[in-house]
């Protein structure tokens, strides 16, 4: 029977039955290294294939209908006049790639009301 504290000096702990030979289990810093610089040289490669962006839609050119919005910027309501904010020039900007409306583009003024 063999004695613990021998089969912990042998490497038995770590599945390696042979520290004179070259050790499998030892993960150096450099070997990380060189796996993460493979990986990241795989994804680039992986990416040098794929077909470019498609360009942005262009909104039309012509008449406009000018609409304002009036959104609190300050005090308890501010979170609430962002999130209108934001939503606004989404749904503007998406009816203007779409070629607005009836052919008119929608010009967004927005105003900011102290609350």
């Amino acid at each position: 029977m063999t004695n613990p504290k021998n089969q912990a000096a042998r490497g038995f702990e770590h599945g390696c039955a042979d520290k004179t030979a070259i050790n499998p289990c030892r993960v150096t810093l450099s070997t990380i290294y060189i796996i993460g610089l493979f990986l990241t040289l795989t994804l680039l490669a992986a990416q040098c294939g794929a077909p470019p962006t498609p360009p942005l839609p262009v909104t039309p050119a012509g008449p406009t209908i000018p609409i304002a919005l009036l959104v609190p910027n300050s005090g308890e309501l501010a979170t609430f006049g962002r999130m209108a904010q934001n939503g606004s020039l989404m749904a503007f900007d998406e009816w203007n790639n779409r070629g607005g409306v009836l052919g008119y583009r929608l010009e967004e003024t927005i105003y900011g009301a102290d609350c």
